[in-house]
């Protein structure tokens, strides 16, 4: 239990400096204007009995658990949001909870998978601390919540595969396959493909170096490969109820919908430069940023990190491996060879080839690869470590691993810019426009970029989430094409930024846009333009001025039908609207085929419009309308699961009846 504990205390210990020099450490860039939003969203539609499968208040309203990123069976995201919410009263340390949660279960596989490679405990917290918090693993997870994941059970991952490997099959298989199912439903396909071909590829080299040891006995190669096969069919079927609905979804989104160009996937690579910048001078960026890439200039010097004694370990590590027992040898240099072609791959090397396999042509920024590089690194670093003896005295040992933690930590607080984007707005996170935002349409316009900004008053991103208000547009990687098209091609930041005289107030009048924030420095000019057309100024502060359309058209209503209130049960939109005589409501919100409705709790008929919008009949009187959505995708895939489970039960049962015949050990 010692080194566990020592790695536990060190990763703690170091998120509460990290924590205390800068509050709210992780919550910058997509975690904060997207993830949080959908986990959030997530949560309240489980305290409703809901599964949250539809998101009405961005983008016109769009599926949200086919997204896969939103998390929506994943455990970790409701803990951190519950924790958050007793201890804090609000949700928004929920990000760093949850980033906590992952590094101490990753240290915590670090230390596992070392000893089971045979490590010394010493060289399994230094595998643990030089696996978590290197700059790269920090600087992203400041940006992506599913990254975190990565570190968290990448190290499990590997030991499930390790312990099957080794004819450990039930301890091994209920790692391998909680450790992939959890990394699934996180919904970061890149990574989980990621995943799969580092694990592949460490154990299919251990096996070939194995056997021309003469240590792998054919039977055992069999029946580890027959299980790996088995085992993966057994986590396929378990993940169906996100994987079919997403695979639809990806075929129907904008910018996933078929294979990338080979600009695409070569952008945001690792250079040369930037590597040796990162590995031997990281306090100083020195290097040059190749073309207009973003990543080129968000990244410090540090990102490529690792530590300076696992740099010069894997520098050594020719000669070391040589002291370096027999078995733990051929580990590692299966690891050094995959970490070698991962590297390869994270500066865009490989894209000529990538571009031409299925799947992970749709995947971007190479620079992605070089956190799984690192995994492999770090374990070739600790048996190196482990081969200079310095672990037999306890002394030398613990000062290794505290000069690699302090040089690490050191990086990571150092950061020039938090993230790949810093968002500068104090925390907690508050909207004074709520209340009046609230039932109707609203767009940001104007907006002025940058690596650090204030960000929560444009209203834009996926905070109208948060706020539980309708935003025109949103942030999804994975937004479905009509949704782009109808919404101006405002994804991501999502804010009008074209000419005050190409404001198409028409068409946004016709979704139902009410308001309008006009962010500083550019509200006076769309003020102006405006005001010419009868829009008045209803609120303003230093950062934006709001203004409101004086000719709106309500989100639901009808010539004859008055809305009087809007909001959520769970996921389902829910409305109640006044008739005065029989009419065809109009839902201003875009159409999809698994939408389903009910008034006063009775089915009714919808249909769409030309434009996209939903029609409705309703009769005169007063009424509760509720817009609904059901994915029939994700119901077959429940089943498909339900399926799998029993049928690897019975396979299960009937293997252990058959080793307790045979006199075998379970």
């Amino acid at each position: 239990m010692r080194p566990y504990l020592a790695a536990l205390l060190i990763i703690a210990a170091f998120f509460a400096v990290a924590e205390t020099v800068r509050p709210y450490y992780f919550f910058q860039d997509d975690n904060r204007d997207i993830f949080l939003p959908f986990y959030v969203h997530n949560y309240r539609a489980a305290l409703d009995g809901q599964l949250a499968q539809f998101n009405f208040f961005q983008s016109l309203g769009k599926p949200h658990f086919a997204s896969g990123q939103v998390a929506a069976f994943s455990p970790v995201p409701y803990v951190a949001i519950f924790l958050s919410s007793a201890i804090f009263g609000h949700f928004f340390a929920s990000v760093d909870i949850l980033v906590l949660i992952y590094l101490l279960i990753g240290a915590a596989g670090m230390v596992f998978l070392g000893r089971r490679l045979g490590f010394s405990n010493a060289a399994s917290v230094f595998a643990a601390v030089s696996w978590t918090i290197t700059p790269f693993n920090m600087l992203t997870s400041q940006s992506w919540t599913t990254f975190p994941p990565v570190i968290g059970l990448m190290p499990w991952i590997l030991a499930g595969a390790l312990l099957i490997y080794r004819q450990r099959t039930v301890s091994g298989g209920w790692i391998f396959v909680v450790s992939h199912l959890a990394l699934i439903y996180v919904g970061a396909p890149q990574f989980v493909l990621y995943a799969g071909f580092v694990e592949a590829g460490v154990i299919l080299l251990l096996a070939i170096f194995d056997w021309r040891a003469g240590t792998l006995p054919k039977e055992h190669a069999i029946r580890a490969f027959v299980v790996y096969a088995l085992l993966t069919a057994l986590i396929a079927g378990l993940s169906m109820p996100l994987l079919l609905p997403m695979w639809r979804h990806v075929e129907l989104s904008a910018f996933r919908g078929g294979a990338m160009s080979d600009a695409q996937l070569r952008s945001c690579s690792i250079s040369p430069t930037q590597l040796l910048n990162g590995l031997f001078v990281p306090f100083k960026r020195f290097y040059l940023p190749i073309g207009w890439e973003w990543c080129g200039t968000s990244f410090p010097g540090s990102y490529p990190h690792q530590g300076y004694l696992v740099t010069l370990l894997l520098l050594g590590y020719g000669w070391l491996r040589k002291k370096i027992d027999a078995e733990q040898r051929r580990f590692a240099d299966a690891s050094f060879i995959v970490a070698v072609v991962l590297l390869i791959a994270a500066m865009g090397l490989l894209t000529p080839y990538v571009k031409y396999v299925p799947v992970a042509n749709r995947f971007r920024w190479p620079f992605k690869y070089y956190g799984f590089a690192n995994l492999l690194a770090v374990l070739c670093a600790a048996a190196a470590f482990d081969a200079l003896r310095m672990t037999r005295n306890r002394a030398i040992a613990s000062i290794a691993v505290l000069v690699q933690t302090v040089n690490l930590a050191a990086l990571d607080l150092s950061f020039p810019t938090q993230a790949f984007m810093e968002h500068l707005d104090p925390v907690p996170l508050t909207e004074p426009l709520r209340d009046r935002l609230a039932g109707s349409r609203y767009l940001s316009v104007g907006w002025e970029g940058g690596p650090q900004k204030h960000t929560i008053a444009s209203g834009a991103f996926d905070y109208a989430t948060l706020w539980e208000l309708h935003y025109f547009g949103g942030y999804d990687p994975l937004v479905p094409w009509r949704n782009l098209h109808l919404t101006l091609g405002l994804d991501y930041i999502a804010i009008f930024t074209d000419k005050p005289a190409r404001l198409p107030v028409d068409y946004l009048r016709h979704w139902g846009v009410r308001y309008y924030i006009l962010n500083q420095p550019w509200a006076p000019g769309y003020e102006s333009h405006l005001a010419a057309q009868g829009f008045r100024r209803v609120y303003a502060d230093p950062r934006r001025v709001l203004m409101e359309d004086p000719r709106p058209n309500p989100l639901i209503g009808s010539r004859e039908c008055t809305m009087r209130s809007l909001d959520r049960i769970g996921d389902d939109l829910r409305a109640v609207v006044d008739c005065k005589a029989n009419s065809t409501l109009r839902m201003r919100f875009l159409y999809f085929p698994d939408f389903s409705a009910t008034l006063d709790g009775q089915p009714a008929p919808i249909q769409s419009t030309v434009s996209g919008q939903i029609l409705m009949p309703v009769p005169a009187g007063v009424h509760e309308i509720r817009l609904m959505y059901d994915d029939p995708r994700l119901e077959a895939g429940l089943w498909i699961a339900l399926a799998t489970a029993c049928a690897g039960a019975v396979v299960a049962m009937l293997l252990r009846e058959r080793r307790r015949k045979r006199g075998g050990i379970v």
